[in-house]
């Protein structure tokens, strides 16, 4: 049973680092990993961990790119932390239901207040946000494709990679990894 998911950055979104999910569930498997199956076609791969995240996330960027030349941006999540996501999260204060206007901006290391103020601090009201260690949750009131921030933007101004993943998708992988 899947007990970890590994998060691709960027993959298949906008017609650009395409890569077929069906090749890297087989790759995985031809390497030994167990229990390996995606959700959706944007980069949410899950499976069995048998390692530290840490050197996880190192073997599986290597391998992506050996087999198909693109050089990911990748997170390995545990099930425990994928939980500690759902479970603290302040989005029951936030009065809209939309879940695709909810964003989890994940980092490998934890940003700090004044980093995240300086993306987030001309936005006039258009997202509220949240600071958690490494996660920032983006409440975005007008939807994430009118937001004035962009990964692009947050990557710039913060000096460091992030994925993104919307609510819905967040909480689909919560249930796919608990027993």
């Amino acid at each position: 049973m899947p007990n970890a998911v590994v998060l691709l950055k960027g993959v298949n979104v906008g017609g650009r680092q395409m890569l077929s999910m069906k090749e890297a569930k087989r790759w995985m498997v031809d390497v030994g990993y167990k229990g390996v199956s995606s959700y959706l076609n944007s980069g949410n791969i899950l499976f069995e961990l048998s390692r530290e995240p840490d050197l996880e996330e190192k073997r599986l960027q290597d391998l992506f790119k050996e087999k198909s030349g693109i050089l990911l941006t990748l997170y390995v999540l545990t099930k425990d932390e994928v939980e500690r996501i759902v479970n603290e999260s302040p989005f029951d204060e936030v009065s809209e239901p939309d879940n695709t206007k909810r964003v989890i901006h994940y980092f490998s290391y934890s940003v700090g207040d004044e980093t995240v103020w300086e993306v987030y601090k001309d936005l006039d009201g258009d997202i509220d946000y949240y600071l958690k260690g490494r996660l920032v949750y983006a409440y975005y009131k007008k939807g994430v494709g009118r937001s004035k921030v962009r990964n692009d933007k947050i990557k710039r101004l913060m000096k460091h990679d992030n994925t993104a993943r919307n609510w819905n998708t967040v909480i689909s992988l919560y249930k796919l990894l608990r027993p």
